[in-house]
């Protein structure tokens, strides 16, 4: 974040805040109600942009933004809810599966068509593995445990603590 400003109307929330935050870097923001804590996480995770400012966020990092209210149950756990944060993790994870299938119906695997799902699995496979998304089940766990939330509630036992946030 370089120089970003934020008003609405006469009220300045921000103005000309920079802030970097590198590799394994862990940050917490705190203020008063009303002091702008929400809209600066909205302005980094690109929900809304600044007034003036500049956002910039590396190629290999995801931000995630997670609302206060209008969180609704929406009947998975809390690992499930996680989990279907991973965007580009799930997405690719979708691809490589309908690949497979794909694959699987192939009488001849030395055609060039099954020749090129195989590539294109191949590129899917560096992605995915680039993201850590072989590891990201034990991320969550690790993340969700961390925060506190014990084994019931990360293997579904108790669904209703999913929207403990309400």
């Amino acid at each position: 974040m370089n120089n970003i400003s934020m008003r609405f109307g006469a009220k300045v929330l921000f103005d000309e805040v920079s802030l970097r935050v590198a590799g394994k870097d862990r940050v917490s923001l705190v203020g008063s109600n009303g002091a702008g804590k929400s809209t600066m996480l909205k302005v980094i995770a690109g929900l809304i942009k600044p007034d003036d400012g500049e956002v910039a966020v590396s190629k290999h990092t995801t931000v995630g933004y997670l609302p206060q209210e209008g969180i609704e149950y929406t009947g998975k756990t809390l690992y499930e809810e996680v989990y279907s944060s991973a965007g580009d993790i799930n997405a690719i994870q979708e691809e490589m599966r309908q690949i497979e299938k794909e694959m699987e119906e192939f009488q001849d695997t030395m055609s060039d068509e099954f020749m090129d799902l195989i590539n294109e699995y191949g590129e899917l496979q560096e992605r995915f593995q680039m993201l850590d998304g072989f590891k990201i089940k034990s991320k969550i766990e690790k993340i969700l445990i961390g925060l506190g939330f014990g084994e019931k509630i990360l293997t579904g036992k108790r669904r209703n603590s999913a929207a403990a946030g309400k």
